[in-house]
């Protein structure tokens, strides 16, 4: 499942240059590395992944990753309409919260952080010059501001999750707070977000959730021998980290 989860990465390649079978997945395991932290730790995490995942062509170093990643997008990343009904689908999954007269400033605020290869694989216009002048420099004052402030002594409610058993004796996650949209929140613990647009309530499942059963409400309760059987099969191929051993 991590290996459909890691597809949308790939986006579409050219059919017409060849490519070895575990590519697609390798490039995207390349983008969790490179695109979440440029770090040592990011890049060992990830290779442990795709190890278990059973990807046999992930470069050795985080450097040749990068290199490698680079040159894949350039052989094989192309438009499609698949690719434009996922980048849509999702942008629109992270605008949601705002209110609908700003999820066009948040849209093209988000489109900052993507390259222009990406942009046009997924068919999204570039934003204006204003935006990647505005957005850069904000994101650069919060970093700057971060030191004047004191440290956390604790987890902010909106991160932190605590654990529960539901009735039938399961144990389930319950999240403190949110910002957004109140999924498995407590009710009692935080009744508004930050826009306080939406209210903890039964359509948000206020009970908790338990990992291996988070999906879509069509496919509620099912699914649970899959993600074990699929569990077992990454830890069997456990065999690059001796961190993970």
């Amino acid at each position: 499942m991590l290996r459909r989860a890691l597809s949308p990465y790939a986006l579409v390649r050219d059919p017409d240059v060849p490519t070895a079978p575990s590519s697609p997945s390798a490039s995207g395991v390349a983008c969790f590395v490179q695109e979440s932290a440029r770090t040592n730790g990011r890049y060992v995490f990830w290779r442990e992944v795709g190890a278990r995942m059973g990807i046999t062509d992930i470069p050795a170093t985080k450097g040749a990753l990068w290199d490698w990643k680079v040159d894949y997008e350039v052989k094989h990343v192309r438009y499609a309409d698949t690719n434009k009904q996922v980048g849509d689908s999702t942008m629109a999954l992270f605008v949601r919260p705002f209110p609908p007269f700003l999820r066009g400033v948040a849209t093209k605020a988000a489109s900052v952080f993507m390259d222009d290869t990406t942009l046009a694989a997924f068919g999204m216009p570039r934003a204006p010059l204003i935006y990647h002048l505005v957005v850069p420099a904000l994101i650069k004052l919060k970093g700057y501001a971060g030191h004047f402030m004191l440290p956390r002594t604790e987890i902010p409610p909106y991160a932190a999750v605590e654990e529960v058993v539901d009735d039938k004796g399961n144990k389930k996650y319950l999240r403190k707070g949110f910002l957004w949209e109140p999924w498995y929140v407590d009710p009692k613990a935080s009744p508004m977000g930050l826009f306080a647009f939406n209210r903890p309530g039964d359509k948000w499942h206020p009970g908790g959730f338990d990992p291996s059963t988070i999906g879509p409400e069509r496919l509620m309760d099912t699914g649970v021998e899959g993600v074990q059987r699929a569990a077992e099969e990454m830890r069997a191929q456990a065999v690059t980290c001796p961190f993970f051993h």
